[in-house]
């Protein structure tokens, strides 16, 4: 194995561990997403029945 490759070789594999990181990072950061939107939708559902209490407690 000549110089040439066996740079190469140690850059392709460098190139694969950025592509599994950015992998890794993109898969975190939609996992985020995910719980942020279901923590928006847990509060909007709280909004909308203490609305909900306030106005039949007006009601009565």
């Amino acid at each position: 194995m000549n110089q040439t490759t066996k740079y190469g070789l140690f850059f392709l594999g460098g190139v694969e561990s950025v592509r599994e990181d950015i992998a890794d990072a993109a898969a975190e950061a939609q996992v985020k997403t995910q719980e942020k939107k279901a923590k928006a939708e847990e509060a909007a559902a709280a909004v909308a029945e203490t609305r909900e209490t306030a106005v039949q407690q007006t009601a009565a």
